[in-house]
């Protein structure tokens, strides 16, 4: 056999590494069987042909990196013929380094308020890659939504003051290729004042279809805790996407209804993120954020069900000139539409 070992590396996004021959002769020139086999990952080891009916011969050996981890990975290849032999194969995945934003989290939540509002982790590499994420504190009030992910990915973090003092608290988010690579993101958590205003709904998912009128809006209701009016900063910032979040006023005292505005218009379809923070004022006081989800829809591919007389209802085959009603759905504009006669299209949008 020759060679008598073989060796891939791959760098995810890159392409998979090419096929390596492994040549086969044997003393009578007789056919041989090969067969693969890995000790871990799956089935990412593959050869062709499995079978050689005379000698010499050779046999492409590749190599399939879809879904595996960054780390070191073995396999052998057995040939069997008048006698066997076994061919180790070493497979290296790289990693493909994280691309974060930001690089650090800073909390700023009131003291018994429960589990904040989210801040999001951009999550990005230079190639899809899965990964898993770890959050580590003392007293457990860093919070993950999802544990395990795919690049591209926007991680939610979020912290939970309750039964905490008011003072500052350091945790970790940790994000894991595989045993090889892993990267931290520090997070500091501020303890501060009880909350001074009560704000309802705190958060809000919003749905738009590419098309659909805009803007979307969603009243919130903001109260003070106690018998005093409060004032209050509103400051709207989003997560991705641009300029798609604003609100009714910049200033208010409670007691006060904000209206949030949504435009997302030009937004590719996706999941959106972003918050609107209401700032008391006052010394010491925390900011208390509403979170935004949208996420944004494709128009729908038009189907055809049914093609029937206008006259008659019947389905079926058309003359030219005939009047017909077409049914399905997504087949026409939202708000009725008048067009020529003598138009050989029908805007459905």
């Amino acid at each position: 056999m020759s060679p008598n070992q073989l060796s891939f590396a791959f760098i995810p996004g890159n392409p998979a590494p090419p096929a390596q021959n492994l040549a086969v002769s044997t003393s009578d020139n007789s056919g041989v069987f090969i067969t693969a086999a890995t000790a871990t990952g799956g089935d990412w080891l593959i050869v062709t042909p499995s079978q050689l009916t005379a000698t010499p011969g050779s046999i492409a050996v590749t190599v399939n990196p879809t879904g595996l981890s960054p780390g070191a990975y073995s396999g052998t290849l057995t040939v069997t013929g008048a006698r066997q032999q076994t061919i180790p194969v070493a497979f290296t995945i790289a990693t493909s380094n994280f691309n974060l934003k930001p690089s650090a989290l800073n909390f700023v939540v009131p003291q018994n308020y429960g589990i904040s509002a989210p801040q999001y982790l951009q999550v990005s590499t230079a190639a899809p890659v899965p990964f898993n994420v770890f959050a580590t504190s003392t007293g457990n009030w860093l919070q993950v939504d999802a544990p395990v992910g795919i690049t591209p990915a926007v991680v939610a973090v979020k912290v939970n003051t309750g039964g905490l003092a008011q003072g500052s608290y350091t945790g970790t988010i940790t994000l894991q290729q595989g045993p090889a690579y892993s990267v931290d993101v520090p997070v500091t958590l501020t303890v501060g004042a009880p909350a001074t205003l009560s704000i309802a709904p705190s958060s809000v998912t919003l749905a738009w279809t590419v098309g659909d009128p805009v803007p979307l809006t969603q009243t919130v209701s903001v109260r003070s805790t106690s018998t005093t009016v409060q004032s209050f900063t509103v400051a709207a910032s989003v997560v991705n996407g641009s300029g798609w979040l604003g609100a009714s006023a910049a200033t208010g005292s409670t007691p006060a209804t904000l209206t949030l505005t949504v435009n997302p218009t030009g937004l590719a379809p996706g999941t959106y993120f972003g918050a609107v923070t209401l700032t008391p004022g006052g010394t010491n006081l925390s900011p208390q954020a509403i979170s935004i989800t949208l996420t944004v829809l494709a128009t729908p591919t038009p189907v055809i069900t049914t093609v029937q007389s206008a006259a008659s209802g019947a389905a079926g085959t058309v003359s030219p000139g005939q009047l017909v009603t077409i049914l399905g759905k997504g087949v026409g504009p939202k708000s009725l539409v008048l067009f020529p006669s003598n138009s050989t299209t029908v805007p459905t949008t």
